[in-house]
C-alpha cells in the first residue's frame, strides 16, 4: 500500500469513527448499544493511528510525513519527490 492509499484508508477510518461516535450519542436507547458503538469508534481511531504510523512515511527515507500531509510534493526530511 502506498502513501495515497494509506491516506484514503486513514480518512475512511476517521469518518467511520466519527459516525459511530455520533450514533452513540444519538441512539441512547440502551446502555449496551451505546457502549458497543463507543467501543467500535475507539477501535477505528486506533486502527487509523496504526495506518498513519505504518503508511504515513516517505518512500525514500522512511521519515514520518506531517499528519496533514495532504498533497505534499516533496518530503520535508530528504527533499525527494513523493
Amino acid at each position: 500500500m502506498d502513501n495515497q492509499s494509506g491516506r484514503k484508508l486513514y480518512n475512511g477510518l476517521c469518518i467511520g469513527a466519527c459516525v459511530f461516535g455520533v450514533l452513540s450519542i444519538v441512539l441512547r436507547e440502551s446502555e449496551m448499544l451505546t457502549l458497543v458503538l463507543l467501543a467500535a469508534a475507539v477501535v477505528l481511531v486506533i486502527a487509523a493511528a496504526l495506518v498513519q504510523w505504518k503508511y504515513g512515511r516517505c518512500p525514500h527515507c522512511g521519515g514520518h510525513l506531517p499528519f496533514q500531509s495532504g498533497k505534499l510534493s516533496h518530503c520535508p526530511h530528504c527533499g525527494e519527490r513523493i
